[in-house]
């Protein structure tokens, strides 16, 4: 038993990320979501009979809460995200950010349709704990792996269903179904709309409804390894491209915490990486910090309030898209330096032969 609690706790206790690639990480998660932040003060104007929280703690309302609680809620979260971009308060601002993301998600998905957004949540608590703040000399690592189970898990909860509702029925393809009924529902907007419908041969729609189960299996499956959990999301990366060229649905909140596992202090370069991974960040002064706080959240809160939909819409497209390019990169990256490592290895033993 002892052995056993021994392994899982350097298990637990292993990432390959070091605290620049969580500080750099923790800037670009409050970037993108201050331009894809949600803005949930039209719900105000939806009639209260349509109120209707799932169960849960949402569930304890009487109904919508007013609308300046709405508007407190979206200027907190704009003002934590702009904290944790420049740096200032970053404990605290992770903690907000959690907690209006949550709230101001809770209630929107009490008017019905639920989306998967809790990635985004669980990402500023956990790396929070973890690290991300410029100030900490070390960082823990087990919160980075208990995310990395968290998104398994949330994989895990999505193909459940799948299995039990005929998602897996030889005699009915669930993917192409989703796609007729998208045309019917709605116009379809997805690039590849028109290729998708255009294959006919059932057994293509049936081994891409397996592959959809089995790839969301593998993601819990994965975090046992590193290496192979990255590869897993990089795959993921090709899979959420393609959901968004086909059904024109994309998931960037998945992207975006992807990056949570990516090793952004390699982008420097190695000097870079090791300087950066002992060496105190110079920092503006306080006062300069907070005024760019003060001037990034404003300018998040009015464009969130106009409406530029295309505007977000194109973002969320292109960091799908961005994180397909990333996964295609890391994988082309990975396979090289396993060929490099197989010839290196041949390259000795064939040296050995020759003595």
């Amino acid at each position: 038993m002892t052995r056993i609690l021994s392994s899982f706790d350097r298990w637990a206790n292993r990432s390959p990320l070091i605290r620049a690639d969580l500080a750099r990480y923790r800037v670009v998660y409050a970037v993108l979501v201050l331009l894809t932040m949600p803005n949930e003060l039209f719900t105000s104007s939806i009639p209260r009979a349509y109120f209707a929280p799932p169960p849960g703690p949402f569930s304890l309302l009487d109904g919508p809460p007013p609308f300046e609680v709405l508007v407190a809620f979206q200027v907190l979260l704009a003002v934590a995200l702009a904290a944790l971009a420049v740096g200032v308060f970053v404990v605290p601002a992770s903690l907000v950010t959690a907690v209006c993301l949550c709230f101001l998600w809770g209630i929107l998905f009490s008017y019905g349709k639920i989306d998967h957004s809790i990635f985004l949540v669980l990402v500023p608590l956990l790396l929070a704990v973890a690290g991300w703040s410029k100030s900490n000399a070390q960082i823990r690592h087990w919160p980075i792996r208990l995310l990395a189970v968290l998104i398994g898990v949330g994989f895990v909860t999505a193909a459940m269903p799948k299995l039990t509702s005929g998602w897996l029925d030889p005699s009915t393809q669930a993917t192409k179904g989703h796609l007729i009924l998208k045309l019917f529902g709605q116009d379809p907007d997805g690039w590849l709309y028109s290729v998708a419908t255009s294959i006919q041969p059932s057994a293509l729609w049936e081994i891409v409804d397996i592959a959809t189960v089995v790839l969301e299996f593998s993601v819990i499956l994965s975090v046992l390894s590193w290496k192979w959990f990255r590869v897993t999301l990089a795959v993921l990366s090709f899979f959420h491209l393609g959901v968004l060229l086909t059904f024109d649905i994309g998931f960037s909140a998945n992207l975006i915490a992807y990056g949570a596992f990516v090793s952004w202090a390699s982008f420097g370069g190695p000097r870079v990486t090791a300087r950066a991974s002992r060496a105190a960040p110079t920092r503006w002064p306080l006062p300069l910090r907070l005024g760019a706080v003060v001037v990034i959240a404003a300018g998040a809160l009015a464009l969130s309030t106009v409406d530029i939909a295309v505007f977000e819409i194109f973002v969320r497209r292109l960091i799908v898209i961005g994180g397909a390019v990333g996964g295609a990169t890391y994988l082309v990256v990975l396979t090289r330096r396993r060929i490099q490592a197989r010839r290196g290895r041949e390259n000795q033993a064939g040296q050995v032969l020759t003595r």
